[in-house]
């Protein structure tokens, strides 16, 4: 089988290749091509250039990280299988009309995301868990030679959404009144509700509309996302996000010393491959709190942590339960009450900690490798 690989700055991209390329003496050919996503999702100069390197190479897979409607018209076009894994969420271009097209093997790491489209009969949407590559991340730890630098009580790799793509931020003083009183009670309730996400379903004609003679956010003219899938996903969930973050973490700083890494953060950010290993291999406690548009699905980050061996606690999604034995792999929380019980617990035993840890690497290694991934999803060609 010939795949040919798009290659694009992603987090997943090097891993996901390495495992393909791992495939070989079982018949697997990858052949890999630069590709530089663009906002724009009808581009004719890429679907020729496209067009002609199905032509050159003849893959029997077309294969990205996340989803890209261009390619799909290409491979749709040539009669080639486009195999997409989506690993951001939300992502407006599951939205496209070019979803249902016959080419199409779509993952997505969230199971409510799969039960939308498969709802709907679509039935090129798929459900696949994110994974991890814990034979690199143990060989960059293993080969640190300053650890020392990297250890913490309590660590959190993540934006604070502070920055300039906050667009409730942008948006708050030039709504009417009324619309930000109503958006500003919409989430303190979903604040205070760690399972489910009720935002979306929330915002009516009158508050989207208003949100739109400011913002101008309007949907794609060739999808079918609605103003209220943009509007909740991209700029309230973003919000609450940012609350929920920036509240948890002042929080805990007034009883532990934590270590934030992120681009507005005192120690900035970590770059993924060389340095966020070394902090999740070398902290207590690694905390992961979830992007608000992320309902079910278990985050890339979760399993990164438990790839280092360290010791994750997240807040609880449903998906979780299914991937790591609760309290014996990685731990969850579902309120701030609990997260503190936790945090101070789990610090004051040791051995019971590092247990949790060693289980979670061992799942990870066992389950959860791009390698396993990969080989369930050529299941599906």
């Amino acid at each position: 089988m010939k795949i040919l690989y798009l290659d694009w700055n992603c987090y997943c991209g090097p891993d996901v290749y390495y495992a393909f390329m791992q495939m070989k003496n079982k018949g697997v050919t990858v052949i890999r091509r630069r590709f530089e996503p663009s906002e724009d999702r009808d581009n004719p100069a890429f679907r020729f250039a496209f067009s002609e390197d199905i032509k050159k190479h003849r893959p029997d897979v077309v294969f990205s990280m996340n989803y890209f409607p261009d390619v799909s018209k290409v491979c749709e076009a040539e009669q080639v299988r486009y195999m997409a894994w989506v690993y951001d969420e939300p992502q407006v271009a599951l939205f496209n009309y070019t979803v249902i097209n016959k080419c199409n093997i779509i993952f997505v790491f969230d199971s409510g995301v799969y039960r939308r489209f498969s709802s709907q009969g679509i039935a090129t949407v798929h459900y696949m868990p994110l994974a991890a590559a814990p034979q690199r991340l143990l060989r960059t730890i293993g080969e640190c030679e300053d650890s020392e630098r990297w250890k913490s009580e309590l660590s959190f790799v993540g934006s604070l959404y502070n920055e300039g793509h906050n667009y409730y931020d942008r948006i708050k003083e030039s709504i009417l009144p009324e619309t930000r009183d109503f958006l500003e009670d919409l989430m303190k309730r979903q604040l205070q509700c760690f399972s489910g996400n009720f935002v979306e379903e929330s915002l009516d004609d009158a508050v989207l509309s208003d949100m739109t003679r400011v913002l101008g956010l309007t949907p794609n003219h060739d999808g079918v996302e609605t103003p209220a899938y943009l509007y909740g996903q991209y700029v309230i969930n973003r919000k609450i996000t940012s609350t929920e973050r920036t509240e948890i973490l002042s929080m805990l700083k007034e009883k532990y010393p934590v270590h934030h890494y992120s681009k507005t953060s005192e120690l900035g950010p970590v770059e993924y491959f060389r340095e966020m290993p070394l902090v999740f291999g070398n902290s207590k406690i690694n905390l992961n709190i979830t992007l608000r548009s992320i309902v079910c699905g278990v985050p890339l980050r979760c399993f990164d942590i438990c790839g280092c061996g360290g010791f994750l606690l997240t807040d609880r999604r449903p998906d979780m339960d299914a991937l790591f034995e609760p309290d014996k792999e990685a731990v969850s929380f579902e309120s701030r009450e609990e997260l503190m019980d936790k945090v101070s617990y789990y610090l004051s035993h040791d051995a019971e900690r590092q247990k949790i840890a060693e289980n979670g690497l061992k799942r990870v290694q066992a389950e959860h490798t791009f390698d396993a991934r990969l080989a369930e999803m050529m299941g599906y060609i």
